[in-house]
């Protein structure tokens, strides 16, 4: 690529659209840096512009025939319209009617066979039109034309193979042909089929024979899918010597290629292909997943002062309940049993109270509040175990959100139920009956929302990961229904746990929730990619938390450690259980905010060969979290950044003592010795690790007198301002 001249051109931006050439180049990348000169005045030239290569890779792409030739199988499909509108077969005038003779094909025979004329489509030596063609004779035969004419089913079908394939890892594409003659019945069936179906290997063409009005049919082409999969030609509107699947197979390879490159599927048997850093310039920082602005939250809990464990009562004053707050609320657990002081209601509205035949132990309760977290189990009956069914009545929800519109209030979204998935807690629901009503609620914020700018988005299930039910509900919903797939994570144990300390301190044990928040990202890749994934509520140590555990420094290794392990794979926000009530009360308040400020939405890969016990994440800043005693550490990070991490003798209080940082930057302006830095030392008082005060840099973290967060100042620098990180803008 270095020798591969590339022209580049620089225009004066003009509102007329008549932009005026400031400058060109021609030439290759290892010698583009270049100051361009427009004129000159007694000989001395002024400076226009000047062009800098930062960085740039080298990235070879596979062909279609890369793929074809390495043994990627494409399977085609035939399906044919039998309905009565095609006329009585044995009629001459029937577009079903078979020559005796065999001399004329019909023209669903001439579409097969055209299938065969293209050269891409020939599988098995040629033999399988052949095959199709006596099938379609065979069936004729045997079925009677009716009526309507339907593709969703014929879709799904496909589709279902494609996803067949796809959980076997098999190098497989699918090409469906779709042959029909006359008006579509199943219009919104159809769409919502091959939405689905545009996340999957597979391809549809539908070739339309016959006289009639093709427009309806030909309004698949613009269904908003994740990629287009869909072509349609007629038959009539092919030229005599061209092939009716021509049009096809020009887009085929195309749709593809997006979708292999899309999933970086290589050719069978190909190596993994990787973007060549080239030497003399800067190497390029790889940004390996990106956050949302707002990536820290806390949540907020219903619970009441009864809310009692372990003989232990640490909920107190501090729920949606009796807590006074006048910011959004976002509600949690026994949110499924709240309902609305708004509109017609069904039962009474009365306060929370301990009982012993209610859900969690408590009784139904409302308030007339603005939240987030939604009763997904309203009007709906228990069955057997902690199984719930019937339709969900949306009715309070959608008078509740009626009422939080006319009030002005901004809800930026709507979580639909609380731990009800899979087994769920105290209660579960069945993914059809989930996924059905995620499509009423979406339909209520639609209509709530109709005249404003901004609509909320629909968040679930908010309920601990289980891979075959979140992917369920996924397919069940499809794009445009369900924005927020949020999961939720106590993965240290019960509250009560006398390994607590332990488990945090063990970077093994850290780990292991890894798979999580990996299987999450993917099942929502290759099911459900218009979705974004949030961990819903965090708390670490379940049943309230842990008693000076939770709550006291120690939980900052286990917490931070949540933030950039999970920012790593696509979690794009992470909510924190809880800011206040239990033993949670998120003394974590400060590192969060530490994050919020430091850490920047791009996440960047860190590479280290150092000890499990140096955990290390990069934003524009570096975290480097130390559950060592004693140790040295080295990290190695891919933008080129070496760390170096001096603690010949540490304490477990510090997350870094001493951290010397070399940056090499080779180029036209290489920059060398020691960069600028700042840095933020936390450690508990007095060196205790349950000490629920925090210090930075040394000193007390306390509120001001006023009651606001003090002053977060650093003394020496992780985050490297003059670094030029090209991922990192």
């Amino acid at each position: 690529m270095g020798d591969t001249p590339l022209v580049i051109e620089c225009f004066d931006f003009k509102t007329s659209g008549n932009h005026e050439l400031i400058g060109e180049i021609c030439r290759g990348i290892e010698v583009a840096n270049f100051v361009y000169p427009t004129r000159s005045h007694g000989g001395n030239k002024v400076l226009k512009g000047q062009l800098i290569v930062d960085c740039f890779v080298e990235k070879f792409q596979y062909s279609f025939l890369d793929y074809i030739s390495s043994g990627f199988e494409l399977n085609f499909m035939v399906a044919v319209d039998f309905t009565a509108s095609n006329g009585v077969p044995r009629r001459p005038s029937s577009l079903h009617h078979i020559d005796p003779s065999g001399r004329v094909l019909n023209s669903y025979q001439q579409a097969i066979m055209e299938s065969r004329r293209a050269s891409l489509m020939i599988l098995n030596s040629g033999c399988w039109s052949k095959g199709i063609m006596a099938a379609y004779a065979s069936a004729l035969r045997s079925v009677t034309l009716a009526g309507p004419t339907l593709f969703s089913h014929v879709v799904e079908k496909a589709a279902h193979l494609a996803r067949l394939s796809l959980s076997r890892n098999s190098p497989k594409y699918f090409v469906l042909l779709i042959t029909t003659d006359g008006v579509l019945k199943d219009m919104e069936g159809t769409r919502d089929a091959l939405v689905r179906a545009s996340t999957l290997p597979l391809s549809v063409v539908i070739v339309g024979v016959g006289s009639r009005d093709f427009t309806q049919i030909q309004q698949l082409l613009d269904v908003q899918a994740t990629r287009e999969i869909v072509q349609f030609v007629h038959m009539k509107e092919t030229n005599g010597g061209v092939s009716v699947v021509q049009p096809l197979l020009d887009e085929l390879p195309g749709q593809f290629l997006s979708y292999v490159r899309s999933r970086k599927i290589n050719p069978v048997g190909a190596p993994s292909q990787h973007g060549t850093n080239h030497q003399g310039y800067r190497r390029c920082t790889r940004r390996i997943a990106e956050i949302d602005e707002n990536f820290v939250c806390a949540t907020l809990d219903w619970w009441p002062p009864e809310k009692c464990n372990y003989d232990q009562c640490p909920w107190g004053y501090a729920s949606l309940i009796n807590l006074n707050l006048s910011s959004p609320l976002l509600a949690k657990a026994i949110q499924d049993q709240v309902i609305y002081d708004v509109g017609d209601l069904k039962t009474p509205c009365t306060l929370f109270k301990k009982t012993d035949d209610g859900l969690f132990g408590f009784s139904k309760g409302c308030l007339a509040i603005v939240t987030f977290g939604l009763n997904a189990l309203y009007e709906r009956v228990k069955l057997s175990g902690n199984a719930w069914g019937g339709a969900w009545d949306h009715i309070n929800t959608q008078d509740f959100m009626n009422y939080t519109v006319s009030k002005g209030d901004a809800i930026d979204s709507w979580e639909f139920g609380n731990e009800l998935s899979g087994s769920g807690t105290g209660a579960r629901v069945n993914v059809e009956l989930y996924g059905k009503d995620l499509i009423v609620l979406k339909d209520v914020i639609k209509n709530a929302y109709k005249d404003s700018r901004s609509k909320p988005l629909v968040v679930a299930p908010g309920g601990f990961y289980e891979e075959k039910w979140y992917s369920e509900l996924l397919r069940l919903t499809g794009p445009g229904v369900l924005d927020v797939l949020t999961h939720h994570i106590y993965n240290l144990g019960a509250g009560n746990d006398p390994k607590l300390v332990n488990r945090i301190l063990d970077p093994n044990y850290l780990s292991g929730i890894t798979g999580i928040f990996v299987n999450v990202n993917r099942t929502i890749q290759e099911h459900g990619p218009w979705a974004a994934a949030w961990a819903g509520e965090a708390g670490g140590a379940f049943v309230s938390g842990g008693r000076l555990v939770s709550e006291t420094f120690i939980n900052c290794f286990w917490y931070l450690d949540q933030l950039g392990m999970s920012s790593k794979h696509n979690t794009k926000v992470y909510c924190r259980q809880a800011l206040v009530g239990g033993f949670y009360g998120l003394l974590e308040k400060e590192t969060a905010l530490l994050w919020h400020r430091l850490m920047g939405k791009g996440v960047l890969g860190v590479q280290t060969n150092a000890s499990e016990y140096l955990r290390a994440y990069a934003g524009i800043t570096i975290l480097l979290i130390n559950l060592s005693k004693q140790t040295k550490f080295t990290v190695g990070v891919c933008n080129g950044v070496k760390v170096v991490l001096q603690a010949d003798i540490m304490k477990r209080k510090s997350f870094l003592e001493t951290i010397e940082t070399k940056v090499s930057r080779a180029g036209n302006k290489a920059l060398d010795g020691y960069l600028n830095r700042e840095e933020y030392h936390l450690s508990p008082k007095d060196g205790d690790l349950r000490s629920k005060i925090m210090l930075l840099n040394g000193n007390p973290l306390a509120p001001t007198v006023t009651g606001d967060i003090p002053n977060l100042e650093p003394v020496r620098h992780g985050v490297l301002p003059t670094f030029d990180a090209p991922a990192c803008s």
